[in-house]
C-alpha cells in the first residue's frame, strides 16, 4: 500500500503503535452538501447533557446560518422565542417517547417551540 508502521514500547508503560499511507481522492465526492438557506434567521434551542456529544453537534451546527443556544438542561434553557429544539436522548434512556412524555409535552406546551423535535440516541462518538 505505500506506507509503513511502526511502534514504541516501554515495559510497564504500554506501547504506542502508528502507520502512515497514502490514500486517493474519491474523484467521485461531492462538494456541496444540501442548502441550508432555509434555516437563515431560525433560532434553535438545542439542550444536551453529555458535554462531548454537544461539542460534535455543536461544531456541525456552526456551518448551518442557525442561531444556535446551547444549555445543558432544559430548565436552564434562557426564556425566549425559539423556532426548533433539539433536545440530546440518552441512549440509556428507557421508556417511550412520545409527545405525551412529561418533558416532551412541557417543550410543545410552551410558545417558545412552535417546532419541537428530538434527536435520535446514537452510540458513535466523535
Amino acid at each position: 500500500m505505500g506506507g509503513d508502521i511502526s511502534f514504541h514500547s516501554l515495559p510497564n508503560r504500554g506501547s504506542t503503535f502508528w502507520f502512515h499511507i497514502n490514500l486517493d481522492l474519491n474523484p467521485n465526492i461531492i462538494i456541496e452538501g444540501p442548502s441550508t438557506q432555509c434555516l437563515a434567521g431560525k433560532r434553535l434551542a438545542y439542550v444536551e447533557p453529555n458535554s462531548a456529544a454537544a461539542q460534535c453537534t455543536l461544531d456541525i451546527l456552526s456551518e448551518t446560518p442557525l442561531e444556535v443556544v446551547y444549555s445543558p438542561t432544559f430548565s436552564a434553557l434562557p426564556p425566549a422565542h425559539y423556532d426548533m429544539m433539539l433536545l440530546g436522548i440518552a441512549v440509556t434512556f428507557r421508556e417511550p417517547l412520545t409527545m405525551q412524555h412529561e418533558r416532551l409535552a412541557k417543550a410543545v406546551s410552551m410558545d417558545r417551540f412552535p417546532d419541537a423535535g428530538t434527536s435520535l440516541p446514537c452510540t458513535s462518538q466523535c
